[in-house]
């Protein structure tokens, strides 16, 4: 599992080929990375590398695996701004999923169960189109 990690590799051939010699055959690798955060991010330091799906099966070709599952997931660009561009103080106020987190916390603190989680808020099972994510899973071949 590699959540968030490629886009900070400086050699990301050498590296998936590093773990794949760590996978079983038939083994799998799941891979997520942000798709185009320029568009919806003030700043893209630290990450050193993009990733849309082209350059990904590229990198999955190179290093022998093959390709089972590739597609965007996540919020829309369009709403992701609205979380990590900075915001005035009153966009903050109309944020709704600041109350929620907040909600959440206060139920977590006397032992409840939170009724807005973080997989939810982010969309995180939402798939396809000009999402913030890109998700594959790649098989390593005998």
């Amino acid at each position: 599992v590699m959540n968030q990690v490629l886009e900070h590799v400086p050699d990301p051939v050498d590296f998936l080929d590093s773990l794949c010699r760590l996978l079983k055959p038939d083994g799998y690798v799941y891979i997520d990375v942000p798709f185009k955060d320029y568009l919806f991010k003030p700043s893209l330091e630290p990450h050193i590398l993009f990733w849309n799906k082209k350059s990904m099966s590229v990198l999955i070709e190179k290093t022998r695996l093959k390709m089972i599952f590739c597609d965007t997931a996540g919020m829309p660009h369009s709403l992701a701004r609205r979380f990590f561009y900075r915001q005035s103080f009153k966009e903050k106020i109309r944020n709704p999923w600041i109350y929620l987190e907040k909600i959440n916390q206060f139920m977590n603190k006397w032992g409840l169960p939170k009724p807005f989680d973080t997989f939810r808020k982010f969309h995180s099972d939402f798939y396809g189109g000009n999402r913030q994510w890109l998700r594959c899973i790649a098989q390593k071949m005998n």
